[in-house]
């Protein structure tokens, strides 16, 4: 639209979309003193934005726009919105962020069909209860505003199915309601920089949780604290399912709020306290009986090393680790380890190897340390399972040839074992490579491990790498497959001090990741690492 705005052609135009902001708008306010009448004729409208003026109110005749899907206003002055914006039946957006409205009007309730409101940059209290009948809110963004409370009304029952995401970042909210627990569609929670002292264990119901971010926050318990500084989504979550109590946090909206807190953390801590008097025996023998990873001590100069270079870093990221003393001589048990991989490169942790690949190897069959570098398909001569030894040019070309032969036979394009994995190197100077010090090439991700040193019945301490996308994602892959691992039963038997046999026990020791200068980049498995309910996790 220009800046001289021609009303009277643009209601002859009828459009669907009017964006009026900064500069001219600002003008066209000052001259008209307000909005044009005109504005609230386009009867067409269904986008509509005001942006970046002084306007201080909105006019109540916004009810005339009854086809609006998408409602706009942004970084004005407004102190308050009409009530007849709730006569606005089919909108689904509304964004008033950056204004100074002091409170949402009860009458938003009446807009079914809306599913996001943003209200960030207000002097917002509170949220009107009228929210929880809005069925179809998804997105709720009031950060960095005044709020002391939590809004219980977009934690209702009718918000269950729905709403997926609530930021409410830079307030001064003091708890977390038991009853967000009834938002089973929930996924992001963003409570950043808050005054939340606990979190409910209710939390933990809601199953689709994928973001919690609590930093900021002044929280009690030192361990989730830890956590939430690492910034580990997944253990966060689990650790809120594991250990955080349920009905710890207050209820209420009064003006006690403050004593009401502080009594529900006094009820917190006695909880606690009583729990493990209570139970302590109990949980001595449920430990007693649990699926064990012993993480093994070494020494400062033992540690097994991989050199990963700067230029590798920049694509892909890596962790490894040793596993000492395992038994694969029962029961199929390599074909069921390699399974385990499989099924964890298919799934959606691993994304088909595109998110992340896994490795195993023969660890006595691995010579000193291990670089991981980015190189010339030409200079990685690899010699691959199943396969003669060549460079990972020729390997692949082979490869593709084969994938190639394969769908004129078949006529089709779905390829089968590794050749479905090519496409993520299409196009690649340089393939990524593990050498050992014996500049072995042990394996070539993500696309096949070396035959030199492929895992066997006679395999007793393994050689675990997994690299990716980034290293939150391998370490989230190498902790599913420790996991699965232990559950498989694949360490070697253990027992006591007085030679009574333990459950199934893994021994893991932590390998080191660091630059050509030594200086580390990381190890795996930290102190924040393979955090699980159901196994007990030691240390030498």
């Amino acid at each position: 639209m220009s800046q001289s705005y021609d009303w009277k052609q643009l209601i002859e135009s009828k459009p669907r979309e009017l964006v009026f902001k900064d500069a001219p708008a600002c003008k066209h306010i000052e001259e008209e003193n307000g909005l044009n009448e005109i504005i609230f004729k386009l009867r067409s409208l269904n986008f509509l934005e005001i942006s970046g003026t002084p306007l201080t109110c909105f006019p109540d005749k916004v009810a005339n726009l009854a086809n609006l899907t998408n409602l706009i206003l942004r970084n004005n002055k407004l102190s308050h919105l009409p009530p007849d914006i709730g006569r606005l039946n089919k909108l689904k957006f509304i964004d008033v962020s950056n204004n100074c409205l002091e409170k949402i009007p009860d009458e938003i309730g009446n807009l079914l069909e809306l599913q996001s409101l943003v209200a960030n940059v207000n002097k917002l209290t509170t949220l009107p209860e009228s929210l929880k009948n809005l069925t179809n809110l998804t997105i709720v963004k009031v950060e960095f505003n005044s709020m002391e409370q939590f809004p219980e009304s977009i934690c209702d029952e009718n918000l269950k199915h729905h709403l997926a995401e609530i930021h409410a970042k830079n307030n001064s909210i003091q708890y977390i309601p038991q009853t967000i627990g009834k938002l089973s569609a929930l996924k992001v929670l963003d409570l950043t920089e808050n005054a939340i002292n606990d979190v409910p264990g209710e939390l933990g119901d809601c199953n689709r949780l994928k973001e919690i971010h609590l930093k900021g926050n002044k929280l009690t318990d030192r361990k989730l604290l830890k956590l939430v500084d690492q910034g580990k989504m997944k253990q966060i979550i689990d650790y809120i399912r594991g250990h955080c109590i349920k009905g710890g946090a207050p209820k209420g909206n009064d003006t006690t709020l403050k004593e009401t807190f502080a009594d529900a953390k006094a009820r917190v801590r006695e909880a606690r306290r009583r729990r493990r008097s209570s139970s302590r025996s109990s949980l001595e023998d449920k430990e007693a009986s649990m699926d064990t990873i012993k993480i093994l001590n070494v020494a400062p100069n033992e540690f097994r090393l991989v050199t990963a270079t700067p230029i590798i870093l920049e694509t892909r990221k890596i962790v490894c680790c040793i596993v000492r003393n395992v038994d694969l001589t029962r029961d199929g048990m390599v074909k069921k380890f390699l399974s385990l991989q499989s099924d964890l490169h298919d799934g959606l942790l691993c994304g088909k190897r595109k998110n992340a690949t896994i490795a195993s190897h023969d660890l006595a069959k691995i010579t000193g340390n291990i670089v991981f570098d980015l190189r010339p398909p030409s200079k990685i001569r690899i010699h691959a399972l199943g396969r003669h030894e060549m460079s990972a040019g020729e390997l692949y070309k082979n490869l593709n040839d084969e994938a190639e032969n394969y769908r004129k036979e078949k006529k089709r394009n779905a390829y089968s074992g590794i050749h479905k994995y090519l496409l993520l190197l299409k196009g690649k100077s340089r393939f990524p490579c593990l050498t050992d010090s014996a500049a072995t090439v042990i394996s070539f991700p993500p696309i096949t491990n070396s035959e030199n040193t492929k895992i066997s019945e006679e395999t007793k301490d393994l050689f675990l790498e997994v690299t990716g996308e980034s290293q939150p994602t391998c370490k989230k892959v190498m902790d599913s497959l420790i996991h699965g691992m232990l559950k498989l039963g694949l360490g070697a038997d253990c027992k006591d001090k007085n030679d009574a046999p333990l459950p199934n026990t893994l021994q893991l020791e932590p390998v080191k990741v660091v630059d050509p200068e030594g200086k580390l980049y990381v190890v795996y498995p930290s102190k924040v690492d393979l955090i699980f309910d159901d196994i007990k996790l030691t240390r030498d």
